[in-house]
């Protein structure tokens, strides 16, 4: 009898898409986020690699890499997955100095296959539309759905 009170409380359609609607956006626009936050890690690695950063001596400044931005700031903290990659030094012992960025070079060359390489902003746009018209799809099909329960 309890699933019928909840059948009953979604048998407004309107309330069913406003749903459907806001989780399906939802996923596209945490979608959205974490495609800026790839293309942020490529660029972050890419700039790394072409400045030959790949020591301590050698290491750069997070704002020739692109690390001053909001995501190269979230991309760069520490615990983030880019810093299993990226290593961080800084200029004075102390602990006061600024941070400076470098990947060492035994990990160069995942570096480059993972971030660099990998990944078309292509594939991630079409990711997203095919996620809206899943979730338009769903709405549409929300009469036809409770069609059944009546």
């Amino acid at each position: 009898m309890a699933e019928m009170d909840i059948i009953g409380y979604f048998r407004s359609a309107s309330l069913l898409t406003v749903v459907v609607r806001g989780i399906g956006y939802g996923l596209v626009l945490a979608a959205f986020i974490a495609f800026f936050i790839s293309l942020t890690n490529k660029k972050i690695v890419k700039r790394l690699l072409d400045k030959g950063a790949l020591s301590r001596d050698t290491a750069a400044c997070a704002g020739d890499i692109g690390g001053k931005s909001g995501f190269g700031r979230l991309a760069l903290r520490d615990g983030s997955t880019l810093r299993k990659t990226v290593a961080a030094t800084e200029l004075s012992e102390g602990g006061g100095g600024e941070k400076r960025y470098y990947i060492p070079e035994e990990k160069a060359d995942g570096a480059e296959i993972r971030y660099v390489k990998r990944g078309s902003p292509v594939g991630w746009i079409v990711g997203m539309a095919l996620l809206a018209a899943a979730t338009e799809g769903a709405v549409l099909a929300i009469p036809w759905i409770l069609s059944f329960f009546s």
